[in-house]
């Protein structure tokens, strides 16, 4: 799919850009977009002058817009430019997909897990997992487009392997029951304060990908 014009592909209510081509998944906040181009806000330095791959939310859910993009630092805005960037998506190669970006995993058991909202720990119920997010069943209703921390541990033999991140709410839709609400969170990488805190991220990502493979007995795919 092409387009000469972003704003004709980009869903007017989407918060995010993400960047999706190194092991990881960055949430670019969207400040606005001008000229064809995304101005972004991150919380970690991003490679500058060179095509990078991601996706963004369609307009009209028509699905998933991939796209590749030069990124460029911006000199200026309002004086501070700290984790702000251009994101120049090549509009003439974008390509929309409804299909998922990653196999989804369903639970055969309830499985207890743990992120912060507002200064809180909170506890909720997994449902099901993939290499790129959760779906969870919560007592409280979540904002969405908003970024928590995520701890999930899943049993391993007689030990278990931990996971952490930060995750943005997709989906935050009442149960039958209307105390329970059904949660979608996209895992994205936290703040990384050295390039060792990356490469550990990027390893528990491979990780729990080879776990999700390698467990059917504790899983259905779905």
């Amino acid at each position: 799919m092409s387009s000469d014009y972003l704003k004709n592909l980009c869903d007017p209510l989407a918060r995010f850009v993400f960047l999706d081509d190194e092991g990881l998944t960055d949430a670019c906040q969207i400040v606005g977009i001008t000229d064809n181009k995304f101005l972004v806000r991150t919380k970690n330095n991003q490679s500058i002058l060179k095509k990078r791959m991601g996706y963004f939310a369609g307009r009209n859910a028509i699905g998933i817009v991939k796209f590749q993009a030069l990124v460029e630092r911006v000199a200026a805005v309002e004086g501070h430019n700290e984790g702000v960037y251009w994101l120049i998506p090549d509009l003439k190669s974008c390509e929309v997909t409804n299909r998922r970006l990653f196999n989804r995993y369903q639970l055969k058991f309830v499985l207890p897990i743990y992120f912060r909202a507002d200064g809180e720990l909170v506890k909720a119920a997994l449902i099901n997992v993939s290499e790129g997010g959760l779906r969870m069943t919560v007592e409280r209703k979540l904002s969405t487009a908003s970024v928590y921390s995520l701890e999930i541990r899943l049993p391993c033999g007689s030990d278990t392997i931990q996971f952490k991140s930060d995750g943005v709410v997709v989906y935050c839709e009442p149960e039958s029951n209307p105390h329970y609400f059904l949660t979608g969170v996209s895992f994205v990488a936290p703040k990384f304060e050295s390039t060792e805190e990356r490469l550990e991220y990027q390893r528990a990502l491979f990780d729990l990908g080879n776990y999700l493979k390698n467990h059917a007995d504790f899983f259905d795919l779905v």
